[in-house]
């Protein structure tokens, strides 16, 4: 078993005593300070060993079985990150200058050295090296054993890796969505690599000389990537027998001269194989006839809840902070999982399986928000089964799917292709992400960029055959209402997704309408429409109220309760009051004739003339209160509507003419007339008097 070895320095003897293969590298640089590769197939002896420890020398570990290592090589953020979505296992991390290096264990058999492993990554196997912990980078950097971490009883390579190695070269490199690389870039790099491949011993140091100038033009024009690049050409070099000090300060020199003169570069002309003037190459299309079908046999469309989430879709769900959308969202979790419909919505084929990703809250608030809704809606552990998936990015489960830097912007695939896997194997039905913002490390605001994203959260969707929810918050409107189009960032995610829920909180305006007194009680209200339909008919808002549900989370107080514990919010529906509860048949007539027995205007102005005033002593209501004054307005509104009650223009008393309020159709068995007017005719029963919508 290998010892563990101090983080503090360079260990030589520690690390020969770990069973590496260790050798000199130059001190403040990467080259080896000596012939290495021999280092490749006999390690050296422990007093040579001892003897390098007395230098400055920086370390250098021979890779491969010799060592029984590999390294995976993390160059860029980007390889960072999709490594974290790997799991890497970081007891065995060591920081470099712009990454990280991760030790494995060597799986036996032959691991090649793997250049542009995956973007940004490089694979360290049998005939490569690394600069060990304690080396000092040309940049200064020191290579440093990650906290907590020892290079001892490595962990076995990750199956993703040992799959990845099965695939050819040429698939492992493919860039996924890299504006920095173009096809033309990819072709002439193999050329000159080729090149130096086949050139025969004697002149292979000038090759190098020259394929180096002309890779580092083509990275300076943007059609590589330069490290990706570089890697690759020092491998190429070191394959063909060129020592490691001459092939350094070959491409040295050559790489900072090819940098300096750029290549200029017709990517329109390399790519389509044609100049700008030139016609283009044939093109065909066939127009495909339409299959008329049975309607019967079109088969409906695939909603998973209510009208908002169609499987194989994407739903945005927008909002300003504070509102209640993270509550809204685990409520939705807990509702679909359990299959019941606690917050209103139709859950289509039954309880489904959800997974639940918050980029924002660590795992112990999530579990308060998700106990506190089960707890009020009475929804048991029973009733999800193992139907409901709860992640965290506090507590490690980050999530990013693209990033950018001044040159590239790229579209991280494994990590698309690892949630497609998990989609897949869990059988999810809804993914919800929250907030979408988090989910990725680009300009919010580059619609290009988010297309692309959106684009293929889309993919995905349908490839899972799931629905995904991203969760993304409005710009800041003051007291101005949130549609899809006020969504903070690049207007191209709204324009990707199939519906766009916005959630609004109760304006002031709303709350006097339905009679919801006090700032405090207001914000508790919020309503749900989707903004956008383009997949069903318009729904009407749907309204919900937060309220608050102790966990019974805190210390007994002795006297049978506990004290210090949370409250947590949850959301309800809510509906809005109907004007017309209590309001029938007979209610109307009397309307109507108190109506018909006196001159009543129009104008709640009116002071004493206000038709209102004598609706008011029919209803028992008090015109001069605020909420009954609302509540009569709209009345009055709804059955000129329905044709019970008319606006006529006649004089007043001051021979002005003025709106007044008249009887239009009595309701039948009322014989009521209006003053002024010919008799009224009668009409069938009263319809609508409990039905009309809610203003």
């Amino acid at each position: 078993m290998r010892k563990a070895m101090s983080p503090k320095k360079i260990d030589w003897l520690g690390l020969y005593d770990l069973g590496y293969s260790v050798f000199p590298v130059r001190k403040g640089d990467k080259l080896p300070a000596v012939k290495w590769k021999r280092f490749q197939e006999k390690r050296a002896s422990r007093e040579k060993v001892e003897e390098w420890s007395r230098t400055d020398c920086n370390i250098g570990i021979a890779t491969g079985a010799i060592s029984n290592l590999v390294v995976l090589d993390l160059d860029t953020q980007e390889a960072v990150i999709t490594a974290k979505w790997w799991r890497v296992p970081e007891s065995s991390m060591v920081k470099t200058a712009k990454g990280w290096h991760v030790y494995y264990s060597h799986p036996g058999g032959i691991v090649k050295n793997r250049a542009g492993f995956w973007p940004g990554m490089d694979l360290r196997g049998d005939g490569g090296y690394v600069v060990g912990p304690g080396s000092i980078h040309p940049s200064g950097a020191e290579y440093r054993l990650a906290e907590n971490a020892c290079l001892d009883n490595l962990a076995p390579m990750q199956d993703w890796l040992l799959d990845a190695l099965k695939k050819p070269q040429a698939s492992l490199n493919e860039p996924a969505n890299d504006i920095g690389t173009s096809a033309y870039g990819k072709a002439a790099l193999q050329s000159e690599l080729d090149e130096l491949e086949h050139t025969p011993e004697g002149g292979r140091n000038d090759q190098l000389n020259k394929s180096t100038f002309a890779i580092a033009q083509l990275a300076a024009s943007g059609v590589i990537d330069e490290a990706s690049a570089q890697a690759r050409l020092y491998e190429t070099a070191e394959g063909i027998g060129l020592d490691a000090e001459e092939i350094n300060k070959t491409i040295k020199g050559a790489w900072t001269a090819g940098l300096a003169q750029p290549r200029k570069i017709d990517l329109k002309r390399k790519e389509d194989g044609q100049g700008a003037g030139e016609a283009p190459k044939e093109v065909h299309f066939t127009a495909k006839p339409f299959p008329w079908a049975d309607p019967a046999a079109i088969p409906p469309r695939p909603w998973v809840y209510g009208r908002w989430l169609l499987r194989g879709a994407v739903t945005a769900v927008i909002a300003p902070g504070g509102v209640g959308k993270s509550l809204l969202m685990a409520g939705t979790a807990l509702a679909l999982s359990s299959g019941k419909e606690v917050l209103g919505k139709t859950i289509w084929g039954g309880p489904q399986r959800v997974w639940l990703w918050n980029l924002e809250d660590d795992g112990d608030e999530l579990s308060r928000q998700l106990t506190a809704f089960a707890i009020h809606h009475g929804i048991t552990k029973e009733d999800c089964a193992d139907r409901l998936f709860v992640d965290s990015a506090m507590d490690g489960a980050g999530l990013c799917t693209a990033t950018e830097d001044k040159k590239s912007f790229r579209i991280i695939e494994p990590v698309y292709e690892a949630l497609l896997r998990e989609l897949i194997n869990r059988q999810i039905d809804v993914l919800i992400v929250d907030p979408f913002v988090s989910s990725h490390a680009v300009d919010e605001n580059a619609n290009t960029k988010i297309d692309a994203i959106a684009k293929k959260w889309g993919r995905l969707a349908k490839q899972a055959n799931c629905v995904i929810v991203l969760v993304h918050h409005s710009r800041k409107l003051g007291d101005q209402k949130v549609t899809a189009e006020t969504s903070r960032g690049a207007s191209a995610l709204i324009n990707a997704v199939r519906s766009a829920l916005v959630l609004n909180r109760m304006s002031e305006k709303e709350a006097k309408s339905f009679g919801i007194e006090g700032e405090d009680q207001r914000r508790r209200y919020f309503s749900v429409v989707d903004d956008k339909h383009n997949r069903a008919p318009p729904e009407n808002a749907d309204w919900y109220r937060m309220t608050s549900v102790p966990l019974g989370n805190g210390v007994s107080n002795g006297m049978g309760g506990t004290e210090g514990g949370d409250n947590v919010g949850v959301v309800e529906p809510w509906t809005p009051p109907n004007p017309f509860d209590g309001v029938d048949d007979e209610t109307i007539r009397k309307v109507q004739r108190v109506v018909a027995d006196g001159q009543w205007r129009h104008s709640s102005q009116a002071k004493d003339g206000w038709v209102g005033i004598a609706i008011a002593e029919v209803l028992g209501l008090d015109p001069d209160d605020p909420i009954d004054k609302r509540k009569l307005k709209r009345l009055i509104k709804a059955w000129i509507d329905d044709g019970h009650l008319k606006v006529v223009e006649k004089k007043d008393k001051g021979r002005q003419m003025r709106p007044f309020i008249e009887v239009d159709r009595p309701i039948e068995g009322n014989c009521a007339t209006s003053k002024g007017g010919a008799e009224q005719g009668g009409a069938g029963p009263l319809t609508n008097a409990h039905h009309h919508p809610p203003l």
